[in-house]
């Protein structure tokens, strides 16, 4: 018989469901008619204290003396909050009728290391194999349990998040305590960590900038100009210019004087075209979603905790309804797109999607999403499954919502925008101008009027037609006053960005 150890009890009772639970009820565990099926907990292990190597510091005052701390062969304890818990996988495990193991971890670095630990605990030596899923919907656990390879083979993922727990104790450990008697005036201990010692620093610079920030005047020049096709707006291309005074080293006119003198020496000129592009442009819908990305919108849009977020994604993937959210692969397997036309079912009624919009759904479209070479083994873009959610709160039917648009925008033809642009010499001067008018809306339309980067479809703002040569006449000229603006303090959202361009993933979370 198997012995299936999951990594949490909702997990282990719902791979249980699919394996058929016989009568009976047991503390810790349930029977199936495949076996047995229990679960840790979380982490049912932990990294033991400096006390547990060096008994002698017990009790005793930090001093640098011992630093730095390296364990020689490193341990793992009992959370003493689980300790039952892993007496009943201790007893299971040692079951003659059990003759093989089902590593049935999240699939993930975390989730391997997790269930890999208690077994080197229990010194098991029966033959392990991983159950693997990305989804937890009744198709994807039938799949996972039909192939089931030798837990050997994800033994890296173990040995990676077993590395990062042990660097993690290193730096904390060690430079804690570095920390805190260096500054042992602030009467406490100063935490320093991995990732919270960065990411504090990134919010002081910022602190400090907006606390330093003096605002600063510059000055923009904007011409109106008159083309046989219509009028437009263009701005004086400051980067070009013939004139030096009263530009600042970012290339800002600071100088008032100076911009009224250079107003007034273009005023009543006539200009032209110097280039013109237009082109119609197709935008592909954004690629489906990763974490960081859910995160960052949600807490935007919303002001809601990212760790609640997260939760009402773990418990949308545990009921099945999504797929395993701690993913930072924004690419789909291209087998999965078979079962397209399932999902979109679901979702769409999920979503309540039955106006037009729904009329452009097209199952049989392939995205770039669809890209085996983008995906690792561990995990692969956000998406809804066929097994329909059941909303506990409002914050579960908001993931869902986002997760599975993005999801959906895949089925859409792309976005078109027909954009223009052009160049006014203007006595030796450059104005530019553009605008963008969207064709078609394509993906758009599944969104709405949502202002989320990336969906939000562009504006009328229209160029007429014309040609290089072109004569326009300037007949309005503005020295239009403006500020630089404060930075703004980070968010939640915006530290957890894959997109913000300071962290290329959270690895805290």
């Amino acid at each position: 018989m198997r012995l299936y150890i999951a990594e949490k009890p909702s997990l282990g009772m719902t791979i249980a469901k699919v394996l058929g639970i016989k009568p009976g009820r047991h503390q810790g565990y349930v029977e199936t008619r495949d076996g047995y099926v229990t679960w840790c907990v979380g982490h049912i292990l932990e990294m033991a204290n400096p006390e547990h190597y060096w008994p002698d510091m017990k009790g005793q005052k930090w001093s640098l003396e011992p630093l730095p701390m390296v364990p020689a062969q490193w341990a793992k304890l009992p959370v003493k909050a689980k300790q039952k818990q892993l007496a009943i996988i201790s007893k299971l495990l040692k079951r003659k009728d059990v003759t093989e193991i089902v590593h049935a971890g999240d699939a993930g670095r975390e989730g391997q290391m997790i269930i890999d630990e208690v077994l080197a605990y229990h010194h098991n030596t029966k033959p392990v194999v991983r159950f693997w899923t990305k989804g937890l919907d009744k198709q994807n656990i039938r799949k996972a349990l039909n192939s089931m390879p030798d837990n050997a083979r994800f033994q890296s993922y173990s040995d990676e998040a077993r590395a990062r727990a042990e660097a993690d104790w290193l730096i904390g450990m060690n430079m804690s305590r570095v920390v805190s008697i260096k500054h042992a005036r602030y009467g406490e201990v100063l935490s320093v960590g991995r990732v919270q010692t960065p990411t504090l620093a990134i919010i002081v610079d910022r602190e400090r900038a907006i606390q330093q920030f003096v605002p600063k005047t510059y000055y923009a020049i904007v011409g109106t100009f008159e083309h046989p096709n219509g009028c437009f707006e263009a701005v004086w291309d400051v980067n070009r210019s013939a004139y030096s005074e009263g530009i600042d080293s970012q290339g800002q006119l600071t100088n008032k004087r100076q911009g009224e003198k250079i107003t007034q020496a273009l005023k009543n000129t006539t200009g032209t075209i110097s280039t013109f592009d237009e082109k119609t442009q197709s935008v592909a819908p954004p690629l489906p979603m990763v974490l960081s990305t859910l995160l960052a919108k949600v807490n935007k849009r919303y002001k809601i905790d990212i760790d609640k977020i997260q939760a009402a994604a773990q418990t949308l993937y545990e009921a099945g309804a999504i797929t395993y959210p701690r993913t930072d692969c924004e690419y789909l397997p291209e087998a999965q797109h078979g079962e397209a036309a399932s999902v979109i079912e679901v979702a769409t009624g999920v979503l309540n999607i039955q106006d037009s919009r729904a009329a452009t759904l097209d199952s049989t479209l392939k995205s770039r999403a669809w890209n085996d070479k983008k995906i690792t083994e561990d995990h692969h873009g956000l998406m809804p499954t066929v097994q329909a959610p059941a909303f506990k709160l409002d914050l579960e039917r908001t993931v869902y919502d986002y997760v599975a648009r993005y999801y959906l925008a895949q089925f859409y033809p792309e976005a078109e925008d027909f954009k223009r642009r052009c160049e006014v010499r203007l006595a030796g001067e450059t104005f530019v101008a553009s605008g963008t008018t969207e064709v078609a809306p394509g993906w758009r339309r599944l969104f709405g009027k949502l202002k989320d980067v990336g969906e939000q479809a562009t504006g009328n703002n229209t160029l007429p037609a014309m040609q290089v040569d072109d004569p326009v006449n300037c007949i309005a000229l503005s020295l239009d006053e403006r500020q630089t603006k404060l930075p703004t303090r980070f968010m939640q959202g915006t530290l957890v960005d894959k997109q913000g361009g300071r962290w290329p993933r959270w690895r805290s979370l």
